[in-house]
């Protein structure tokens, strides 16, 4: 995972731009942060901002199938049973 921190000064809050990449398990981030007036900066943006991205990250693991294309017999020694 790459992370990028941009900044510039009196460019306003731009909170944040994340896209997929082509490959899988690749995901980009730019986060733009301003200091603003009086070190405020707005909490509740930024946690719905990271909540975001944890259903951006778990959306693709409820798309997958849950049927298994063989059996296991045990859990403990994962004895895979073909047929």
């Amino acid at each position: 995972m790459s992370v990028e921190v941009v900044s510039h000064e009196s460019s306003g809050t731009a909170l944040s731009v994340g896209t997929l990449l082509p490959q899988s398990l690749h995901l980009t981030r730019i986060i733009n942060l301003v200091e603003l007036e009086k070190s405020e900066l707005n909490l509740l943006l930024l946690m719905f901002d990271l909540l975001w991205l944890g259903i951006g990250l778990l959306l693709p693991l409820f798309g997958s199938s849950s049927k298994s294309e063989h059996q296991v017999k045990s859990r403990l020694l994962l004895d895979v049973v073909i047929g």
